[in-house]
C-alpha cells in the first residue's frame, strides 16, 4: 500500500511537472506585444533610415553628411582641383557622394565643364535653382535614369563646388533627397 501511495504521488508530481512546462512553452512560443515608439532624432530622418548628421571639415567647406556614409580615399588633386570628397554606402543598393572643389579665377560656371554639359543637354539634365542659407545652388536631375542622380553646384568667388550624390536604389529616393538636403543645408565655405 506505500508503493501504491508513493507511485501515485510520484506520478502526480511528474504530471504537474509536465503540465507546468506545457504552460511555460505556449507562453515562451506566442508572439510577443509591445509598443513602437517613433522618435526623430534628426531634422533630416526618414523612416527606416537614420540620418543622423557628421560634420565634416576642410581648409575650403564644411558641411554635415549622414553618418552611414562612409569616407573613401580620393584622388591627389589636380589643377583646377584643390580637393576632393568621395563617400559612399553599401547595402542591398548603393549611394555614391562626389565633392570637388575648383579653384577658378573666372569665378563663371562657363569655366566648369561639368556644368557646361548638363547645360547644354536639357533634354537629359533637367536644371533647377534654389536658394540655399542664402546662396544660390544650380541643380541638375538625370531624367534618363531610374535612379537618383543629381549634382549641384555652387560659387564662392574664385571657388566651386561640384556636390554628385547618386544612388541606385528607386524606392529610396526620399532619404537621397533628404541627404542632399542636408548637405547643402549645412554648407559653409571657409575662403
Amino acid at each position: 500500500m506505500k508503493n501504491k501511495k508513493r507511485l501515485i504521488i510520484y506520478l502526480f508530481v511528474v504530471l504537474v511537472l509536465i503540465g507546468i512546462f506545457e504552460l511555460v512553452s505556449i507562453y515562451i512560443s506566442k508572439p510577443g506585444q509591445g509598443t513602437i515608439v517613433q522618435t526623430k532624432t534628426s531634422p533630416y530622418e526618414v523612416p527606416a533610415v537614420k540620418l543622423v548628421p557628421t560634420l565634416f571639415t576642410s581648409p575650403y567647406v564644411s558641411f554635415s553628411y549622414p553618418s552611414i556614409l562612409k569616407k573613401d580615399l580620393a584622388n591627389k588633386p589636380i589643377n583646377p582641383v584643390v580637393d576632393e570628397y568621395l563617400f559612399s554606402y553599401i547595402d542591398i543598393e548603393s549611394w555614391n557622394l562626389a565633392i570637388t572643389i575648383y579653384s577658378i579665377p573666372g569665378g563663371a560656371f562657363s569655366d566648369n565643364n561639368a556644368y557646361q554639359v548638363r547645360k547644354a543637354y536639357p533634354t537629359k539634365y533637367l536644371e533647377s535653382t534654389q536658394v540655399v542659407n542664402g546662396q544660390n545652388v544650380f541643380m541638375f536631375s538625370d531624367q534618363t535614369i531610374s535612379s537618383y542622380n543629381k549634382v549641384a553646384f555652387l560659387l564662392h568667388g574664385s571657388y566651386q563646388a561640384t556636390i554628385s550624390l547618386s544612388g541606385d536604389d528607386p524606392s529610396g529616393q526620399v532619404i537621397l533627397a533628404s541627404t542632399l538636403t542636408m548637405i547643402l543645408s549645412t554648407w559653409a565655405w571657409k575662403h
